[in-house]
């Protein structure tokens, strides 16, 4: 006994109403995985950085290294304050701490080519904002 006795168009209207529930699934799945991990926090601190540079001039070479105006002590900086040196989000300011701990203060700013995820490119950024002392 068939207790829904649809028509062809009907079931027509429902499978194309399942198949495009299915590929809005699939279109979400691939999204999120996609833009999973993606820090949209440091772009923003990196915007509000620049927004609130005073007395200087934004040039189109201005860089991050210009915008902080104390540079940042590596040895003895928390992640608050090390998330905010350029390139330097969450991840990599918790692997600096962790490397402090292991192997003691950082005798040159050369020594967080050591740390994972820094390397000469971005060492070359953040140069001019980290200090040792």
């Amino acid at each position: 006994m068939n207790l829904l006795k649809l028509t062809k168009q009907e079931r027509l209207v429902i499978y194309l109403l399942v198949i495009l529930l299915l590929v809005g699934g699939i279109i979400r799945v691939i999204r999120y995985r996609i833009f999973e991990g993606v820090d949209y926090s440091s772009q923003i601190l990196e915007f509000r950085r620049k927004s609130m540079q005073i007395g200087s001039n934004m040039s189109d070479d201005s860089s991050d290294t210009d915008i902080i105006m104390e540079k940042i002590n590596i040895n003895t900086a928390g992640i608050e304050e090390l998330k905010k040196i350029p390139n330097v989000g969450e991840v990599i300011a918790l692997r600096i701490i962790e490397y402090r701990e292991k192997v003691g203060k950082f005798d040159s700013v050369e020594q967080l080519l050591e740390i994972k995820g820094i390397g000469e490119k971005t060492l070359s950024k953040i140069r001019g904002v980290v200090t040792i002392e």
